[in-house]
């Protein structure tokens, strides 16, 4: 009789192969703020890393309160924030830093949907990537006494976007609305 072992472990192989390249492909929606966010002897004041298990557990918290909270928790794999005091002298590096975050997003196929040029180096883009009717990453980057990265990812659904604006009073009467930009 014939050894089993062999084709069961060729098969199991195979089958790593054609799929394990798929898990480990990066999340379309992810940006390694590493690669721009982090500078070489200035200490961000604050940074945030949240993956999936974690925003599953805050989400958990909420559920009972805020539904809309839970789906947009459960959905997301990380949200990632670095955030910098901006010396004076500084603020050059963080500009040419931003503009390079911005350039490789635009190549990587993520659509500004918000560019914000204010006096001197204040600075404000927001990318967003997705297919359909959902969006696979949020890109935030701002500039004026801190220089902000953040990068949201996971399966964004505008709708429960939209519910959460709603429940905290941020949509529904526009007669309201004001937006307040010091330029």
């Amino acid at each position: 009789m014939k050894s089993k072992t062999l084709p069961a472990f060729a098969a199991l192989a195979l089958g790593l192969v054609l799929v394990l390249p798929a898990a480990l492909a990066q999340h379309p929606g992810r940006i390694d703020l590493a690669d721009f966010a982090v500078f070489e002897g200035i200490t961000p004041i604050i940074e945030v890393k949240l993956d999936g298990r974690m925003l599953r557990f805050a989400g958990a918290a909420a559920k009972y309160g805020n539904h809309a909270g839970l789906d947009l928790a459960a959905n997301l794999e990380a949200i990632n924030v670095f955030v910098y005091d901006v010396e004076t002298g500084d603020e050059q590096l963080f500009m040419d830093r931003m503009a390079e975050l911005s350039d490789q997003l635009m190549f990587d196929g993520w659509e500004a949907a918000v560019t914000v040029r204010g006096k001197g180096h204040e600075y404000v883009r927001v990318f967003f990537k997705g297919e359909d009717e959902y969006l696979d990453g949020i890109t935030v980057l701002v500039l004026d006494d801190e220089a902000v990265f953040v990068n949201i990812y996971g399966r964004i659904d505008p709708e429960t976007i939209a519910q959460l604006m709603d429940q905290h009073g941020h949509m529904g009467d526009w007669n309201d609305f004001d937006i307040d930009i010091d330029l």
